[in-house]
């Protein structure tokens, strides 16, 4: 999603231009309040104002919101690109494909260059034909010669070239383009990825909380069962899981929450050292308010289910903190065979980047470092950590999905077993997958491409 300042070129009113300041400062409700006002009172701004309303709405979840105001936008003033892109977006994580690639394709028609519209509509298309999309193949392949090397347009170019050669079966020549993607991505670190250190990071974090601190934060958490965490790698089927348990009648999917993650980066600003031992540090009462925060979330979201799904893949950092947090609530790591997990990482645009993903080496050493904080979960946590088998679910479905919804205390709905079905925004890279049947095939054909990438199979085997 672009910025709020990037509304196609057009002159911002004083209220609309303090709006983005008020934004820019981190003061949301405020600027949609200036939005809303010159949207009342200034109907020569109303496309502009629909415009930053609409992205920040997208910004904010409220997707429904969103694709209703980027359509007014669009509708009043159909040559903002930005907008076209931005309700591209909206229309594909709320599932409308048809939709969103009719916008991306009204944002490329303003602007052939427009690299994420590109992306985009990439994404979605079945380009398995050769000849099916041959022009907007052609005009992808243009805008990214014009692009310029190194650029962040180049880079999402290379990310749309990449993902249709794929669905080519032309592995080799996707592998060049993910090459030259990943190495931009890594060019814009402010400094190398250091995988020793990352790898010591998570040792010091399963240092922070052990077996006896973890009771002493338990005896005092807050007793409810509400919260339910999924966590894993990226790629490991934890969209899978939140949509099959969403589609349950007492269940709602809550998307990837970055409440946890601010948490532990405050602890880690105030205390100087990983989030897990400045926690453990604090007294009863610093705790709890940590825990009344995060329930305080859950009931903003609008929703009277008994349980809320919080499937924030990097949570798995701080599942001992939650699990003490929160000494009823119920965990699931996904577990996928690492080949798959790892090409399906590596092979996938984020919409932020992993700084750990950019080489086979230290990818490979991320994911080796899930694996042994899984290990140290699984001993403290025991029960109230389900490990699943990405390989048993989409084989068994019929048996395992069942055993999920056990394990969080509800007895099986037959949407469970057709989750695909479901009505919910996802925003995740598995947009597209989750609204898809349970799909048998992935791991075999991530193994065939990475019979095709001698770096990434030699850092699995070594």
């Amino acid at each position: 999603m672009s910025s709020t300042e990037n509304t196609g070129g057009a002159t911002l009113s004083r209220e609309l231009k303090e709006g983005i300041l008020l934004l820019r400062g981190g003061r949301v409700a405020q600027a949609e309040e200036a939005f809303r006002q010159a949207l009342d009172t200034q109907p020569e701004q109303a496309p502009q104002a629909h415009h930053l309303l609409g992205t920040l709405c997208y910004n904010q979840g409220r997707l429904e919101e969103a694709e209703q105001h980027l359509g007014a936008a669009v509708a009043a003033k159909s040559e903002i690109a930005p907008a076209w892109l931005e309700l591209g977006n909206t229309r594909s994580d709320l599932g409308n494909v048809e939709g969103a690639v009719d916008a991306f394709s009204q944002a490329l028609r303003l602007d052939p260059n427009l690299a994420r519209a590109h992306y985009g509509r990439a994404v979605l298309r079945d380009y398995a034909e050769a000849d099916a999309w041959a022009d907007e193949y052609a005009a992808l392949e243009a805008a990214y010669e014009r692009a310029a090397p190194g650029s962040r347009d180049r880079c999402d170019l290379a990310w749309a070239i990449a993902a249709v050669l794929e669905a080519r079966d032309d592995v080799d020549a996707s592998l060049a383009y993910l090459a030259e993607a990943h190495a931009i991505q890594a060019s814009a670190l402010p400094q190398p990825y250091d995988a020793a250190a990352a790898g010591a990071y998570f040792q010091r974090v399963r240092e922070g909380i052990d077996a006896p601190t973890l009771a002493s934060i338990a005896a005092l958490g807050r007793r409810t069962d509400r919260p339910v965490f999924v966590f894993g790698p990226p790629r490991s089927g934890t969209s899978l899981v939140e949509q099959i348990l969403a589609s349950h009648s007492e269940v709602y999917g809550a998307g990837e929450l970055r409440a946890i993650g601010q948490l532990c980066g405050q602890l880690e600003q105030a205390g100087g050292k990983p989030f897990a031992e400045v926690f453990a540090a604090l007294d009863d009462g610093q705790q709890r308010n940590f825990a009344d925060a995060y329930l305080e979330l859950l009931g903003s979201l609008g929703t009277s289910a008994r349980r809320v799904v919080d499937k924030m893949p990097a949570n798995l950092l701080a599942g001992a903190m939650l699990a003490g947090l929160f000494p009823e609530a119920r965990f699931f790591y996904c577990d996928r065979d690492m080949t798959a997990t790892a090409w399906s990482i590596y092979s996938t645009r984020f919409a932020e980047p992993l700084v750990w993903a950019d080489t086979p080496r230290d990818l490979v050493a991320y994911l080796r470092s899930c694996q042994e904080h899984r290990d140290y979960l699984t001993e403290l946590l025991g029960e109230r950590l389900w490990i699943v088998d990405y390989a048993a679910l989409v084989e068994n479905p019929q048996t395992v999905i069942p055993a999920l919804l056990a394990h969080i205390g509800l007895p099986m709905e037959p949407a469970c077993l057709e989750s695909h079905r479901t009505d919910r925004a996802v925003r995740t890279a598995s947009t597209q997958q989750v609204r898809q049947p349970i799909y048998r095939d992935a791991d075999a054909h991530a193994s065939a491409c990475v019979a095709h990438f001698p770096a990434l199979r030699d850092a699995l085997h070594g």
